[in-house]
């Protein structure tokens, strides 16, 4: 094919021309297809119809005349009983001729004869005599002879007559004696070369090519047919045509079947239930269906004819319909060409005002909004280039390891004189050498996957070798066309260096931190040791009392610094941990093992000015229970707990506070029915008083007479100042 030819084809007009007409004629062609079938499967049907029904009449016709002939023996047979009677000399043969004799309406229905056989199977009578019929012995005949057995009448097998020397077959009634036990038979025979009642299937044939056809199915034999060559011809043997077995197996209607030598016939077959016979008739398929191809060999010219007329007009219409289209795309391929000239595109001509002409209007608009837009374009684009060469952030863009752009800012910072001494170079040489293989994974990751990246601290190295540290961030973007990396790089060399210093002194006063609660601890140690001493040494019992509670107090205290000293955290400590210390130490104090300690606390990390009045307090309420609750009891329980309670809902609408719950109850003597922590002259309850009002605490007391003490409290963690 030319080029010329195969450019055409790849054109709009020509592919939509194919694509229609190949649609029209596919769809000309699969209605004639299907009409085409559905007539063949219509005509089918009809004449499988007609040929049934033919069959059919001759079928019932043949077993009519079967009938009528059984019956005229069986009446015969009846009038013979008296010549049947038996003696020491044998049947009557004389009386058996007179009755056959006598009835010359048999000869009417059997053009054959008939012939009177004895019990023995030896012929004694027949009408018309014909020379050797009489006394031959007819038990060879299996009909015969089964009659005589079981007395049922039956239409014999046909056979090739021994006297008649012709094709005869045989109807065989029973003779019965006054006692009813069979003597002889009757047989009525139907000699097929004579003219007979089956000359409706030997007169004539079906159609001009087709055969009416007798056949026996049990003996696989033809009896008679209008084909004068399957007269008495046997059928293959079972097994040589299955085709044949299906068909003789006992199918009645119509079917399609094909012979061995591969030739096709409508066959229809109707039984004749009292010889258990078939009548068939058989069409060729090609004499059944010639008008039906015939009439589809008119209606696919038809359909070529109507496939070129179709072809012809798409191609016209199409054409005429598209010829704006392609005028159209002429001129923007011309426009396209001069597009390098920098001159705005001109509107496409509008040659009729249908869908086209809207449609190349609209493209017209199209234009004026895309020139609208490139003016537009080119000076968002000369803003946003101003904006990156002015930038005070440095920027670079790079490809594939090498770098492709960088702005003042960046050549600046590497100490370059000017872009060209950046760009081209290799990324890698403006790294060190320790970063290579990490800055390689991130350019990849960028690379494939599109993903923006986090900023990242690198080293660079500047031109003259000094090194820097930057912060990095990459993300992709399309530069001239292709994909690139663009990335952020800001100098964080003096912060970083600020943060060391930084770090530097957060350490050093760590250590100065530790140091101090270090000694407050220890100081309070030697006090608490001091009092113990000069408790040992008073007199009075008040006053050893006032120590021993002092001591307690620079436990809490104590304990509260150790803490802090060992977490390291100075701005908060864990309040559940640091009370089950003081609740530890403040019952080992009392020296009462027969007391049991039962702690529950929950973490809850607090400043220390909510954990020193918490401590004091827990300390207090537990010297307290000592002093009151078990005095002068043998064993008890104290219970310590620190856990969350249900929040409240503030009053303005802001997020409830979570609210925690310190309790301390014992199973002692209990409080005074009369008890109220307002009015109590004891030392250490307005301490622990006083403790909770510190805290912003809410205490309560009781029930009454039990000793339980809530305090709910909001916890509060103070900021280091640093860190406001």
């Amino acid at each position: 094919m030319p080029r010329s030819s195969f450019l055409r084809m790849r054109t709009l007009n020509a592919r939509l021309t194919l694509f229609t007409l190949a649609l029209v004629v596919l769809s000309i062609w699969t209605l004639a297809i299907y009409v085409g079938r559905i007539v063949h499967k219509d005509v089918q049907a009809l004449l499988s119809e007609h040929q049934l029904a033919s069959v059919s009449l001759l079928a019932a016709e043949i077993n009519d005349q079967l009938s009528t002939r059984l019956a005229a023996l069986e009446a015969v047979a009846n009038d013979a009983r008296g010549a049947v009677e038996t003696n020491a000399a044998g049947t009557d043969a004389a009386e058996a001729q007179s009755l056959l004799d006598h009835r010359p309406v048999l000869l009417s229905l059997f053009n054959g004869g008939v012939v009177f056989i004895a019990k023995n199977g030896q012929a004694i009578a027949d009408a018309p005599p014909l020379p050797g019929r009489v006394g031959s012995n007819y038990l060879r005949n299996t009909d015969v002879a089964d009659c005589l057995r079981d007395g049922r009448s039956r239409v014999g097998r046909a056979v090739m007559g021994r006297i008649l020397k012709t094709p005869v077959f045989g109807l065989i009634v029973a003779v019965r004696d006054t006692g009813g036990k069979v003597q002889g038979v009757l047989v009525g025979l139907i000699n097929m070369a004579k003219p007979s009642f089956l000359d409706r299937i030997t007169a004539h044939g079906f159609g001009q090519t087709g055969h009416f056809h007798l056949l026996s199915p049990k003996h696989r034999l033809t009896i008679t047919s209008s084909d004068p060559s399957r007269i008495m011809q046997d059928m293959p043997a079972a097994g040589a045509d299955p085709a044949l077995d299906r068909l003789i197996a006992g199918h009645q209607g119509s079917l399609l079947y094909t012979d061995p030598t591969g030739r096709e016939a409508l066959v229809s077959q109707k039984s004749v239930p009292l010889a258990a016979w078939v009548v068939a008739a058989s069409l060729p398929t090609e004499e059944a269906f010639a008008p039906l191809q015939a009439l589809q060999r008119r209606m696919f010219l038809a359909a070529l004819a109507l496939s070129l007329l179709a072809a012809g007009l798409m191609a016209w219409l199409l054409q005429y319909q598209l010829s704006p289209l392609v005028q159209a795309a002429k001129h923007l391929a011309v426009a396209a060409a001069t597009s390098s000239t920098g001159l705005p595109l001109q509107p496409l001509p509008i040659k009729r005002p249908d869908e086209i002409g809207l449609l190349i209007a609209g493209f017209n608009l199209l234009l004026a909004e895309l020139g609208e837009r490139e003016l537009a374009l080119a000076d968002s684009e000369a803003r946003y280039r101003a904006m990156i060469e002015q930038s005070p952030e440095p920027i670079a863009v790079h490809r594939a390891g090498l770098l492709l752009f960088a702005n003042p800012a960046l050549v600046k910072l590497m100490g370059a004189q000017s872009a060209q001494d950046l760009v081209g170079q290799p990324l890698l040489r403006f790294i060190h050498p320790d970063e290579h293989a990490r800055a390689l994974a991130r350019m990849a990751q960028v690379a494939e996957g599109g993903l923006r990246l986090v900023a990242l601290e690198e080293r660079y190295l500047k031109l003259d070798g000094s090194v820097i540290d930057v912060e990095v961030q990459g993300a992709p973007i399309e530069f001239d066309g292709a994909p690139a990396i663009l990335a952020l790089v800001h100098d964080v060399t003096e912060r970083k260096q600020s943060r060391l210093a930084l770090q530097a002194a957060l350490r050093e006063k760590t250590v100065l931190l530790n140091e101090v609660h270090h000694r407050v601890k220890n100081n309070l140690q030697v006090v608490s040791s001091l009092m113990r001493l000069e408790a040992g040494h008073g007199a009075e019992a008040r006053t050893q009392e006032v120590l021993n509670d002092m001591q307690g107090r620079l436990r809490a205290m104590g304990l509260l610094h150790e803490s802090l000293y060992r977490s390291g955290l100075f701005a908060s400590v864990n309040l559940g941990a640091y009370l089950k210390d003081v609740a530890v130490q403040a019952c080992r104090s009392q020296g009462s093992p027969a007391v049991r300690l039962q702690v529950d606390v929950a973490s809850l990390q607090v400043s220390m000015d909510q954990a020193t009045p918490c401590g004091l307090l827990l300390n207090e309420l537990i010297s307290n229970a000592y002093k009151h609750g078990f005095a002068g009891v043998q064993a008890g329980l104290l219970r310590v707990s620190l856990l969350p309670v249900a929040a409240a809902e503030p009053s303005d609408g802001a997020q409830p506070a979570t609210q925690w719950r310190l309790r301390v109850e014992d199973d002692g003597i209990g409080l005074p029915a009369d008890f109220e922590l307002e009015s109590t002259s004891s030392l250490g309850l307005q301490l622990v008083r006083d403790l909770a009002r510190q805290l912003g605490a809410v205490l309560t007391v009781g029930p009454l007479p039990l000793a339980i003490f809530d305090l709910l409290f909001v916890p509060q963690l103070e900021l280091p100042k640093d860190a406001e």
